[in-house]
């Protein structure tokens, strides 16, 4: 969409919070997915460790993935990407609470935690697309989802090329204060979004169709 159509949309208060809770919590996902590939590498060395993890947090997108739309057909969509971003961040804050402990955790607490963020993930994604309708008159609704695609596009991209360059130089200065930081970070990345998707509009499922 063009700049001014853009303003349009984003002068839509409902829209607006879910596209800056979409944005922010996207960069979130883009951390996460880096950080703790490069965490495993830095524990155990071994670059099968790596590719190990990296899959571990695509698979749940290939489990859950059938079922996420039949969620979202039953349950307030809102609710779910509220409760999609808090679970995600308390997940993330117990992680750093380990950490404040002294080292790093486990490297099985690292895939389990990877694994319990994706599952959560793969359900955030599919319900704000569905949310969007909810949210634009149906003049806006294309320009809308095109805005939504294209800035799902750009954080993943951009938060995963910012995550990459800028955790090496952090990890010089503090291996336990390099994972705390980033982990924190993360955590209220997911925290700040919930802030903005609280202040959605309750969106039930149509069932009218079920009558």
């Amino acid at each position: 969409p063009q700049p001014r159509k853009i303003m349009q949309l984003l002068r839509i208060p409902a829209f607006r919070n879910l596209w800056l809770g979409q944005a922010i919590s996207q960069i979130g996902d883009a951390l996460y997915y880096v950080a703790f590939m490069f965490m495993v590498k830095k524990i155990t060395g071994q670059n099968a460790m790596v590719g190990f993890i990296g899959a571990v947090e695509v698979l749940p997108f290939f489990i859950f993935g059938p079922f996420t739309g039949v969620l979202a057909d039953r349950l307030d969509r809102r609710l779910i990407l509220l409760w999609s971003d808090l679970i995600c961040g308390f997940l993330l804050i117990g992680l750093a609470l380990m950490g404040l402990r002294g080292g790093y955790p486990p490297v099985w607490m690292l895939f389990v935690t990877a694994f319990l963020l994706s599952s959560v993930r793969a359900f955030f994604l599919p319900t704000k697309n569905a949310v969007i309708p909810n949210l634009l008159p149906q003049e806006k609704l294309g320009k809308g989802l095109a805005f939504s695609m294209a800035t799902q596009n750009f954080m993943q991209l951009g938060g995963l090329a910012f995550s990459a360059g800028a955790l090496a130089p952090l990890y010089q200065k503090s291996p336990q204060v390099f994972f705390v930081s980033v982990v924190t970070l993360n955590a209220l990345s997911y925290f700040l979004s919930a802030v903005f998707i609280y202040k959605l509009p309750s969106v039930k499922p149509d069932r009218s169709h079920e009558q």
